[in-house]
């Protein structure tokens, strides 16, 4: 929101996001615009670049944070359960192939 053209000095500007979720996030933006002729030092340049986040904009990251473990966590639980059910198959193969060889050296004395 805000005007499109910026004016000499401070210009302000507010960006709202909306994610696959509906969940809203605003980032401010201040854009320092220097006179014609006028050049605008590094520094200021580099403190044009910070975004400035509020608390309610905190929260709605939090909460984003927080879908998004759950979809993680979705993904991953599945995953984990096939890693197991391959270890458990593994450690079975491995018990009856170390059992046959034991009882196979016994049968053949």
């Amino acid at each position: 929101t805000g005007d499109s053209a910026c004016q000499v000095g401070n210009n302000v500007r507010t960006i709202t996001v909306t994610d696959t979720n509906g969940i809203e996030t605003t980032y401010t933006i201040t854009i320092i615009r220097a006179e014609q002729g006028e050049t605008v030092s590094q520094q200021a340049g580099e403190e044009s670049q910070k975004d400035t986040i509020s608390k309610s904009d905190m929260s709605s990251q939090t909460v984003s944070k927080e879908d998004s473990l759950a979809t993680y966590k979705s993904v991953l639980n599945p995953a984990l359960i096939i890693v197991l059910i391959v270890l458990v198959v593994s450690l079975v193969i491995i018990i009856v192939w170390m059992k046959n060889r034991v009882f196979g050296k016994k049968n053949k004395k």
